[in-house]
């Protein structure tokens, strides 16, 4: 399975997906397919209790923080512009901001 997601992370990265939340998520991805590449290799039947085990909790765990803040920030970092509407009246504000999405669609559906 990590070769699958790593495979998914190039193609994303290739086709043009290379925000910095993106790529913290492939370098994520990247790490763990390295940390699994040799059991893919080699295998046994037995399972063994890692070597390490506790150096590996603390990495899976701070390898967690990233992600998780990765994906709670995209979409307000992507999607969500900073707009200086509070100066105006509820109406005219909402014509703005309508304008404005208006504006981004037809971007977004040309590209």
């Amino acid at each position: 399975m990590p070769a699958a997601s790593l495979l998914i992370a190039v193609i994303n990265a290739v086709s043009g997906d290379t925000s910095i939340l993106a790529l913290l998520i492939y370098l994520s991805t990247l790490a763990i397919f390295l940390c699994t590449i040799k059991k893919l290799f080699k295998m046994d039947g037995i399972i063994k209790v890692p070597k390490y085990r506790w150096l590996r909790i603390i990495l899976c765990i701070c390898g967690a923080g990233p992600i998780i803040l990765a994906l709670m920030l995209a979409g307000e970092i992507r999607y969500n512009p900073v707009s200086h509407l509070g100066n105006l009246s509820y109406s005219k504000a909402f014509v703005k901001m309508n304008e404005r999405l208006a504006a981004e669609y037809l971007n977004d559906s040309k590209t």
